[in-house]
């Protein structure tokens, strides 16, 4: 390996998506160009080794499917908002599927889009970042930082447990799990009504 193949696989990832973005309309391709230039050198710091950059573009996926997704059909027939209905798959259960990668392709289809107002893709990408894969991540976390042990008393049986870290009483565990999964799911839904309302 030469030092120059971070450059050339970043240059090739560009490649591969301009010729998959041809057949998309041209006001519609370069803001995806744009965007996709935008995250990478937001991504990648200057230097980056061969290892980060393939991380950062094995996290946008494939640049066939990217192009794909923004892929509009012509409006003389009904269509499906596919490239709206992509992001919101991946700002919601990407996380899941390759985390943190995976939702930040919802958020650039997000970006990308002409359905949805500057303030429906401000909820959208704000209002849980990572989705439902970053409330799993959270769970994860909060196990990390709290546990509960218990030991069985020789005299008289009793059981004693003990807490460890950051313990919050059990209502505040159930309203904070309320709005960390309701919210991200009213957003959604406010994104689908807007996007029935869009022509």
């Amino acid at each position: 390996m030469t030092a120059s193949d971070p450059g050339r696989l970043v240059a090739d990832f560009r490649r591969r998506l301009r010729e998959a973005a041809q057949a998309l309309p041209p006001a519609q391709r370069e803001p995806l160009l744009e965007q996709i230039d935008a995250h990478l050198a937001e991504a990648l710091p200057d230097g980056a080794d061969e290892l980060e950059v393939r991380r950062a573009l094995d996290d946008l996926g494939p640049p066939e499917l990217i192009a794909a997704a923004a892929e509009v059909v012509p409006a003389d027939r009904p269509s499906v908002p596919w490239l709206e209905v992509l992001a919101l798959v991946f700002l919601y259960v990407g996380g899941f599927l390759v985390p943190i990668g995976g939702w930040l392709v919802g958020v650039i289809l997000l970006a990308v889009s002409r359905r949805w107002r500057l303030s429906d893709k401000l909820l959208g990408a704000l209002v849980w970042p990572g989705g439902l894969g970053g409330l799993f991540i959270l769970g994860l976390v909060w196990g990390t930082i709290s546990s509960t042990s218990c030991t069985s008393g020789t005299a008289g049986g009793a059981t004693i447990c003990r807490s460890t870290g950051f313990v919050a009483p059990e209502w505040l565990v159930i309203a904070g799990l309320a709005v960390l999964i309701l919210g991200p799911l009213a957003v959604a839904t406010r994104l689908i009504l807007r996007l029935r309302e869009a022509p």
